[in-house]
């Protein structure tokens, strides 16, 4: 079974920032994820995850969009971040009064 959810355009007014979250798995027979990824896109910010089940690990990998103008250095704010975390780690969002939050 393989699967692909995404929802677009979380915003409380026509001038928020459009956020983007989706998720996609492929779950075996016997009901074992074989593969998980999900992935939030906002105006500042890409996050995405894979999950690893053989290794039993989340690899969370973000990388911020946009860059100061002032920043001289080296084009450092557009490298991506890489973290491995143990077990199934699942990103979404919340809310809190209109601003969007990104949870792990």
């Amino acid at each position: 079974m393989h699967k692909i959810v995404q929802r677009s355009h979380l915003c409380y007014t026509p001038t928020a920032a459009v956020t983007t979250l989706g998720y996609k798995w492929n779950v075996s027979s016997g009901g074992m994820y074989k593969m998980f990824a999900a992935s939030i896109a906002s105006s500042t910010v890409l996050i995405e995850t894979h999950f690893r089940p053989k290794k039993n690990q989340t690899i969370l990998m973000t990388t911020p969009i946009g860059m100061d103008e002032s920043d001289a250095d080296d084009s450092a704010d557009v490298r991506p971040i890489k973290m491995t975390l143990p077990g199934m780690v699942v990103e979404g969002l919340s809310t809190l009064k209109g601003k969007v939050n990104v949870f792990y």
